[in-house]
């Protein structure tokens, strides 16, 4: 008698490890974003708690400044000539990512856009797209204005910086992921 209470639990045992094995999700465990230009060039941020990579990784090993702004926010331009300026000084030593944070922007309303904020703006820098998922979700913001995210050479977390910020904070910070 004893036995067979031993076979049984055996096998529920046996069971239910199987069941919670076939449970178990395909997901991936790090969320991947597509990022696309205004050329139709795309590449992948994988990112992760503190820390994000880069596909097809960059061909330098530099600091990456991720920019989001909001399409057609007129709260959100205020300051992007600090973000201008800060790019002509720095675009050779620090990856520059300006970010339209709508995944829900058709590509001829993203082209548009990017042709009105270079024009209106001056802006020398490129803009990209996510396609799909919306990458500044993945940092807990709504996107009711200006986010700016900075990583160092080593794609680890610096800072993250809500809303019109001083130019001479996130240049001190740039300059310490440079050392």
């Amino acid at each position: 008698m004893k036995t067979t209470k031993y076979y049984l639990l055996y096998i529920f045992f046996a069971l239910f490890f199987i069941a919670c094995a076939e449970n178990k999700s395909h997901k991936q465990p790090y969320p991947r974003y597509e990022l696309t230009d205004f050329n139709s060039k795309t590449f992948q941020i994988i990112k992760y708690k503190n820390k994000i990579q880069i596909l097809p990784a960059p061909t330098s090993k530099k600091p990456v400044l991720l920019f989001f702004i909001q399409p057609s926010c007129n709260e959100c331009f205020k300051g992007i000539e600090h973000i201008q300026r800060l790019y002509e000084e720095y675009k050779d030593k620090v990856l520059f990512f300006a970010i339209l944070a709508d995944d829900q922007i058709s590509e001829d309303t993203f082209k548009g856009e990017v042709i009105s904020l270079k024009k209106n703006y001056g802006l020398d820098f490129d803009f990209y797209s996510c396609v799909g998922e919306n990458l500044l979700q993945s940092y807990d913001q709504e996107g009711s204005g200006n986010f700016i995210v900075l990583y160092n050479s080593s794609l680890s977390l610096i800072g993250e910086y809500e809303g019109v910020i001083a130019e001479e904070m996130l240049e001190l910070d740039i300059n310490l992921s440079l050392k």
